[in-house]
């Protein structure tokens, strides 16, 4: 019997451009004031989690991506549009 290691998932959407070079904008202006403890984002990897799925058997990650391309075949296109800056401290990353 072979042992499944776990891999961690989640939903994610990419970021329009436009919005990726805003945020880093921000983020840069953020890391010049030098605030202890404030760390930018890396943009290149900037998404934005719409659900964490935790970890899953990587036998299982196939049906996990067939049932993420079911549900995103039935839902309709959504538009993004910023808000207030937020921080968080800690693990959890909250963006608004």
């Amino acid at each position: 019997m072979s042992e499944s290691r776990a891999v961690r998932l989640f939903v994610a959407a990419e970021l329009p451009d436009a919005f990726r070079r805003e945020v880093g904008r921000l983020a840069s202006a953020v890391g010049a004031l030098r605030i202890r403890g404030a760390r930018p984002v890396r943009m290149e990897g900037a998404h934005l989690t719409l659900k964490f799925l935790g970890d899953v058997e990587s036998r299982r990650v196939a049906d996990a991506l067939d049932a993420m391309r079911r549900a995103a075949a039935r839902s309709a296109p959504f538009a993004l549009r910023s808000g207030e800056l937020g921080a968080s401290s800690g693990s959890a990353r909250t963006a608004t």
